[in-house]
C-alpha cells in the first residue's frame, strides 16, 4: 500500500500526510527539492528520472509510504501552467501506482479564500488547480478520496475520521488493513 496526498497549494497536504504516516505507521516522504524544481523548471526531468527511480524502489524493496505530493502534481500543474510534460510516461506511472494499490488523498476546498498563502502560487490560480485535480480524479486508475478540508473545519482529527470513514465505505480491503495497522 502506498498513499499520495496531493491537491492545490495551501490546503494542508503536509499536515494530513504527516498525520497519516504517524497513525498508520508508514514512512513519510516529501521531495526536499520540490521548490528547487519549481524555480529551476526541472519538472519533466524529475518526472522522468526521479519518478522512475522511486517506482523501482517501491517495486524492488516493497516500500510502503505516505508521499506528500507526487505525480498527480505534475499532471495537474503542467496542464494549468501550460508547461511541457510526458503524458505517456505519466500514464505509465499512474498504471504502476494503481497496480501497487496506491490511494490518492486529495484535500480540496470549497472556498480558496481560506487557503494559506503560498509563496509560489497566487490565489487566483487555486480554483483552476482545483478543477484540474477533479479532471485528474477522472483520469487516474488509482482510488481517490477527496476531502473538503474547509467543510471539516481544518481539523486534523475530523480529516482523519472522514478519511477512515470513506475508506471503510469505498475500499473494504483497505478497511481490514487499517484496523490491523491501528492495533499494531
Amino acid at each position: 500500500m502506498n498513499f499520495i496526498v496531493d491537491g492545490p497549494d495551501g490546503v494542508g497536504k503536509t499536515e494530513i500526510a504527516k498525520e497519516m504516516s504517524h497513525r498508520y505507521m508508514f514512512d513519510y516522504f516529501k521531495m526536499n527539492s520540490e521548490i528547487d524544481n519549481w524555480q529551476g523548471k526541472k519538472f519533466k526531468e524529475e518526472l522522468l528520472f526521479g519518478e522512475r527511480r522511486q517506482m523501482q524502489l517501491i517495486h524492488q524493496l516493497g516500500i510502503e509510504m505516505v508521499q506528500d505530493r507526487g505525480y498527480p502534481s505534475e499532471w495537474v500543474y503542467s496542464r494549468v501552467l501550460g508547461r511541457e510534460t510526458d503524458d505517456g510516461f505519466l500514464y505509465d506511472v499512474d498504471s504502476f501506482y494503481a497496480a501497487h494499490e496506491t490511494l490518492i488523498v486529495m484535500p480540496l476546498m470549497r472556498n480558496y479564500d481560506l487557503a494559506r498563502k503560498d509563496d509560489l502560487v497566487e490565489r487566483p490560480l487555486l480554483e483552476r488547480l482545483h478543477d484540474t485535480y477533479l479532471d485528474f480524479e477522472e483520469w487516474t486508475e488509482c482510488h481517490v478520496v477527496k476531502m473538503y478540508v474547509d467543510e471539516l473545519g481544518f481539523s486534523i482529527n475530523a480529516e482523519m475520521a472522514f478519511l477512515e470513514d470513506e475508506l471503510k465505505r469505498t475500499w473494504p480491503s483497505f478497511h481490514g488493513n487499517l484496523e490491523a495497522w491501528k492495533k499494531w
